[in-house]
């Protein structure tokens, strides 16, 4: 969130209801603030797939990826075997940490992504 949106009072009691409800269910709840745009926007980009998991289902796909790879050259590998919204798996693996990258930098065709156990 942009710091001054945080400091609203009617935001703050959101993210204190939040934070209530998630420690009740055992979840972690974090709240993010600051100016680093493309932080905030690759990370609401990734959260797409915070929702579904598919990725374990195409694992004999992902363990023939390469260590580190384009986000078009991995969506190109899933849709050359047929599998459906090549994007949204990318973004599973970003999401859940399989798969790394620069977040600080806007997203892109070209954002290179790591296989996390080569990080």
């Amino acid at each position: 969130k942009n710091p001054r949106i945080a400091q609203k009072d009617e935001v703050k009691a959101v993210f204190t209801w939040t934070k209530v409800v998630s420690k009740r269910l055992s979840a972690d709840y974090e709240v993010w603030t600051g100016e680093d745009s493309a932080l905030i926007n690759n990370i609401r980009f990734a959260s797409q797939a915070r929702r579904e998991s598919r990725a374990a289902l195409f694992q004999t796909v992902l363990e023939r990826f390469p260590e580190e790879l384009s986000i078009a050259h991995a969506e190109a590998t899933l849709a050359a075997e047929r599998i459906a919204r090549p994007r949204h798996i990318v973004l599973e693996l970003l999401w859940t940490g399989t798969f790394t990258a620069d977040l600080t930098r806007p997203f892109g065709d070209n954002t290179l992504i790591h296989r996390a156990e080569a990080v």
